[in-house]
Order: C-alpha cells, then sequence, then structure tokens
C-alpha cells in the first residue's frame, strides 16, 4: 500500500486511490453525529450559495456549517457537535441535511474529482477508517489533512 500525504484543498484536489479527507475538530465528527442521530441524506456541498439554495429550495431539509467559522445565514445549526447533540434524534430523523464547511466539506468535494472514493476522518471514526482501509487493502491512499 502506497500513503501519499498531503494538505489543504490544493492536496485533496490531487488525491489517488482512497482519499481519507482529515478533518478532526468540527466537520467530520459532525458528520457522523447526524447520521447517528438519524439523518436519511447527508448532501455535502462546498458552495454556501448553493448550500443556501438547496435549503430554500426543500424548505424540510436542514441545512448545517459554516462560512470561514461564522455559522451559515439562513442555517439551522453551526458546525457545533454540542448543539447538534442537544437538538437531539427527533429533531434528525429521517431527514435530509446539507452541510457545508469551510475546511473538510470543501476539501471532501475536491477530493471527489480523482479519487477512486472519499472517506471522512475524524478523531471519532480513525478506528472504524484504519479497518476499512485494511479490510480494502488499496493500491494508494492519500491522507489529506485540512
Amino acid at each position: 500500500m502506497n500513503v501519499v500525504r498531503t494538505s489543504l484543498a490544493e492536496g485533496a484536489a490531487e488525491a489517488r486511490g482512497t482519499a481519507v479527507v482529515i478533518d478532526v475538530f468540527r466537520a467530520f465528527t459532525c458528520a457522523p453525529l447526524f447520521l447517528h442521530l438519524g439523518v436519511g441524506r447527508l448532501v455535502l456541498e462546498a458552495d454556501p450559495a448553493r448550500a443556501t439554495a438547496l435549503r430554500r429550495a426543500h424548505p424540510d431539509w436542514l441545512l448545517a456549517g459554516e462560512v470561514n467559522e461564522v455559522p451559515i445565514e439562513g442555517g439551522d445549526l453551526s458546525n457545533s457537535p454540542s448543539e447538534i447533540l442537544r437538538k437531539g434524534r427527533a429533531f434528525f430523523r429521517g431527514r435530509t441535511l446539507v452541510h457545508r464547511t469551510t475546511a473538510g466539506v470543501t476539501g471532501a468535494t475536491a477530493a471527489l474529482g480523482r479519487a477512486e472514493e472519499v472517506l471522512l476522518g475524524a478523531f471519532v471514526t480513525a478506528g472504524a477508517t484504519a479497518r476499512y482501509i485494511r479490510e480494502r487493502d488499496p493500491r494508494t491512499v492519500t491522507l489529506v489533512a485540512m
């Protein structure tokens, strides 16, 4: 297995093989929480205007995230794990959630252009991510620190 280490949006755009886009503090700690709390569909959208347009076009969807660390205007949630947990399972169950962040989500969507698959890396998913990669044994793994 060839492991390539890179960083930021430029590195994400060049990712090959299995890309692990790592955002340990917020974005990819929030994403598994959304799924754990019952979100039916998680949409990653890097462009803030498109993210808010999706929310306006689908009033029953949720919008979570930030732009340069400031909560998205008109969004339902910031990019805060504690805020997500406070909302509880009933708030998320079965809903579609659009997630937009400056680092993690932007990196993941950039990696989609060239990587064979993109994994969302965080402290909370590190063990599962490592097991998945060992089981799949891809030729190339690109680790992208956001």
